[in-house]
């Protein structure tokens, strides 16, 4: 039976921070920076292997060498519009709904 699944949380990681208050969630949660996502849409058991998502969006476009100092490279118009097309698609399989922005 093929799932009504599209989005498939492949891994991710959390990241921690101590503090003198105790263990707190220190950066971001489930996006498609932190995690990988597999397109789950048309999954049919014994089918063909996912399609997997990158997990990191600056790496669609990576300016530095090694220099971290500031400031940063603006970034060209098709890396912004390419990864806001890719959470926007995550947007949509996630929930289900088209985000218009």
């Amino acid at each position: 039976m093929p799932s009504p699944v599209e989005l498939i949380l492949a891994d991710t990681k959390f990241e921690f921070g101590k503090t003198p208050d105790g263990i707190i969630l220190a950066d971001e949660v489930l996006t498609p920076d932190s995690s990988r996502f597999w397109d789950g849409s048309g999954l049919e058991p014994g089918g063909p292997s996912l399609r997997s998502t990158s997990n990191s969006c600056e790496t669609i476009w990576n300016p530095f060498t090694g220099n971290k100092q500031a400031p940063a490279p603006g970034l060209p118009d098709h890396v912004v519009e390419r990864t806001q097309a890719k959470y926007l698609e995550a947007f949509r399989q996630a929930d289900g709904r088209k985000l218009i922005l």
